[in-house]
């Protein structure tokens, strides 16, 4: 993490001196930007691909738990966790579609106000018709 925090802002402050602050050797620093990925580097690009490829055949829909299963069924042995921490690294997230909820029961309510102006809204007088108040 403190080289990747280096390799960041390199292009903002000296190697050296972020090398010092952060208590690491600049030569450690170099020796890790020379490094070739680790297997698990690799492994989690790999799935990372298929958790793409996965999550664009949903419609954008899957979160981890159903991508897992996915790939459980593709032959990668990988926990949703893992699955879960990829996603987010990667800002892969689920759309969720939102259920239509019924909210009001029309049967019991009550009957809507009578209609006082039978549905005459013009009038020959001003404040015939409505009242206001403004305190």
């Amino acid at each position: 993490m403190k080289y990747a925090f280096i390799h960041s802002e390199r292009k903002h402050h000296y190697v050296r001196r972020l090398c010092s602050a952060l208590n690491v050797s600049a030569s450690g620093y170099y020796d890790w930007i020379g490094r070739p990925p680790s297997e698990t580097q690799k492994t989690n690009q790999r799935l990372v691909t298929k958790i793409r490829c996965y999550h664009e055949a949903s419609r954008q829909t899957y979160g981890s738990p159903r991508i897992q299963r996915d790939l459980l069924a593709s032959g990668e042995s990988v926990s949703r966790q893992r699955v879960a921490r990829l996603m987010r690294a990667e800002q892969i997230q689920s759309k969720m579609a939102k259920r239509f909820v019924v909210t009001t029961n029309s049967k019991s309510t009550t009957a809507p106000a009578p209609d006082r102006l039978q549905r005459r809204f013009k009038t020959e007088l001003k404040n015939e018709a409505w009242v206001s108040d403004t305190t």
